[in-house]
């Protein structure tokens, strides 16, 4: 595991922790912890989206229509649309 996994795991744990102590403060009805919470609640979700990876994988062009499947497309779509 390298460290950007670690450290994204960590946050992904701290996370999970914060989420399950607003909801006991919730029940217990402890307000101005629970807002405290509810902000590192925040800044944790931020901290997780940054540690996510951004790479996208670069995809293929679909292949470009010839004139021949264009022409055969454009005789074909009139004759669907005249039954209607």
């Amino acid at each position: 595991m390298n460290q950007k996994e670690y450290k994204r795991r960590m946050a992904y744990e701290a996370l999970i922790l914060l989420l399950l102590l607003a909801l006991l403060l919730f029940i217990t009805r402890l307000w101005p912890i629970l807002l405290l919470v509810i902000l590192g609640i925040f800044i944790a979700t931020l901290r997780l989206l940054f540690l996510s990876s951004w790479n996208v994988p670069p995809t293929q062009p679909p292949p470009s229509a010839t004139t021949s499947q264009v022409s055969s497309a454009y005789t074909v779509i009139p004759s669907w649309i005249s039954p209607i």
